[in-house]
């Protein structure tokens, strides 16, 4: 039978894959399917082609950073959103309430120990009248997504406003991640994941390109020097984290562009305030939503998601209903947000030039952020 972007089968496919604790192979995506692997190899193929993503998403927590969002209004110098490196994710729309005025929303990983000079800086950031900043701490983002075989038709279009069970990204959300002891080496395999190649060799060559002559501060005793010894050792780091997945990662993400960027849909960031029963409101929002991304603060909150445009309706009118407080919603502008880049993901986070494996920690220039920051304005 002939593929087409929203044939059923596709669709159930990503969403069992969201529904697992680690990477599959393609022999363990045969057998959850109950097709042949050759069948899913044409569907990978397929989906591939229409700019689909499979990678486990990293709990920066794991890696002793934090979670945290900038959102920035009254823009005077773009420049200042590159200034610090840390950042995952950068989202440009507008407030509802003012649509005239522009927003930018900048995610970044912050080790505890350069949070203060991380706000000192935005509040530079302010006091030079580069931007109006709040930055606001948050748990690190979880996904929800439906049964997207259910809730969309053979033309991607949204079928029905039906309930259903996203208790599996309710306890994902729940957990909690201590920092782990860090080998050096588990840095830039963990984030070359993001990259999609789950082959050890890859892994270290796109590695090596990056760290350069910093290459062998990430071994400590090997054998000899040549890339197979090292591949040898990666491939083993690499079994460790895929056995010890829920240490390291919070869950396996799936982005599909069919689904995603359509006319039809709407795309915003809602910050709010809620005390109640997070998780429970998260569920009752994902009824209605193509993606849900959460962020879970101690009062303030967060949430990220796809939507038509009457379930974008409808979850501002749930999110009032529910007692949310001091709502702000931020409309995606598609054509200013370099999202997607077209093709593969967003997360880029430069480990090669923040991680110190001599020192097993995150670096932070402060001074050189602050002579860049003075550079744009008067501080």
């Amino acid at each position: 039978m002939a593929l087409n972007e929203f044939s059923r089968e596709l669709l159930e496919f990503i969403y069992l894959l969201t529904q697992q604790k680690r990477l599959l192979t393609t022999l363990e995506m045969a057998s959850l399917m109950k097709v042949s692997e050759r069948t899913v190899r044409r569907w990978l193929t397929f989906l591939k082609k229409h700019c689909f993503d499979y990678y486990p998403y990293v709990d920066c927590r794991s890696l002793g950073l934090t979670y945290f969002e900038v959102l920035l209004s009254d823009v005077t110098n773009e420049k200042i959103y590159s200034i610090i490196p840390h950042s995952v994710y950068v989202m440009k729309g507008h407030d509802l309430s003012n649509y005239v005025r522009p927003h930018t929303i900048i995610s970044f990983w912050i080790s505890d120990k350069s949070v203060k000079a991380f706000k000192a800086f935005w509040q530079m950031v302010g006091e030079a009248g580069l931007a109006k900043a709040r930055v606001m701490r948050f748990e690190p983002p979880v996904e929800y997504y439906p049964p997207f075989h259910e809730l969309l038709d053979s033309h991607g279009a949204i079928k029905s406003d039906r309930q259903f069970d996203f208790r599996f990204f309710s306890e994902t959300a729940g957990k909690t991640r201590e920092a782990q002891k860090l080998d050096p080496l588990f840095i830039p395999i963990v984030f070359e994941l993001f990259r999609e190649n789950w082959n050890a060799r890859m892994i270290w060559l796109n590695a090596k390109t990056k760290l350069k002559k910093d290459s062998d501060s990430y071994f400590r005793k090997v054998l000899g020097s040549s890339d197979d010894e090292k591949i040898f050792i990666v491939r083993e780091k690499l079994k460790f984290l895929q056995e010890n997945f829920d240490d390291f990662f919070s869950q396996i993400r799936v982005s599909y562009a069919p689904m995603i960027y359509r006319p039809d849909r709407i795309a915003a960031t809602v910050y709010f305030d809620y005390l109640l029963d997070f998780n429970g409101l998260a569920e009752s929002v994902a009824s209605k939503i193509i993606l849900l991304n959460i962020r879970k603060g101690e009062k303030r909150h967060s949430f990220y998601f796809v939507t038509s445009a009457s379930g974008f309706r409808e979850i501002i009118h749930e999110l009032a209903k529910a007692g949310c407080e001091n709502i702000q919603t931020i409309i995606r502008d598609i054509s200013a947000t370099d999202y997607y880049n077209k093709k593969r993901k967003f997360v880029k986070f430069p480990y090669w030039k923040l991680f110190d494996p001599v020192k097993k920690e995150w670096k932070f220039d402060s001074r050189t952020y602050l002579d860049e920051l003075k550079k744009l304005g008067r501080v």
